[in-house]
């Protein structure tokens, strides 16, 4: 009985996380952070962006619901690169323009996606965002984090390539 009721209150059967009750069992007592080693080495070179890839609130890991977004205003379609207004007017680009993405790694590995249309975002400059698992390729495998071997889809150098769209002619 005392486990129902527990399970069936509002708020939750609680879990026993350390942290929420701030209980770290390090040598200091303390939540200890560490920084990665090459966080510089990861600095885009001139001329390439950092592509973060992120999930849709239609998706659940790498399964697909529905081809909306409307945390984004994103509807119909997940083919799409957020930029920043400031960029995309550097690059000369403009709202539902078409682009390619092509990784900036130096492994002699061609890694390009294309058919992205190009969406208006409040995203830090430098930096672009597109949908997970479609920006996957994009992703060399040597780019992981250094112990857990997770790739690093968080910060992906790579090219932004306007790509002209033909016009079938009526």
């Amino acid at each position: 009985k005392d486990f129902n009721a527990r399970m069936f209150k509002p708020g939750g059967f609680p879990r026993p996380l350390g942290a929420r009750k701030r209980v770290w069992k390090t040598k200091t007592g303390k939540a200890n952070f560490t920084v990665p080693k090459h966080l510089a080495a990861n600095e885009p070179e001139h001329g390439a962006y950092q592509l973060i890839t992120l999930r849709a609130d239609g998706q659940f890991n790498t399964t697909i619901y529905n081809e909306s977004d409307r945390f984004r205003g994103v509807y119909e379609s997940r083919m799409v690169v957020f930029i920043n207004p400031l960029d995309m007017a550097e690059l000369g680009l403009a709202e539902g323009d078409t682009v390619a993405l092509e990784t900036e790694a130096h492994d002699n590995v061609r890694r390009r996606l294309s058919g992205l249309q190009v969406v208006a975002y409040d995203i830090p400059r430098r930096s672009i965002a597109g949908y997970y698992p479609e920006c996957n390729g994009l992703i060399p495998l040597s780019h992981h984090a250094e112990e857990a071997k997770v790739p690093a889809a968080k910060s992906v150098p790579v090219r932004i390539l306007p790509q002209l769209v033909a016009v079938a002619a009526e």
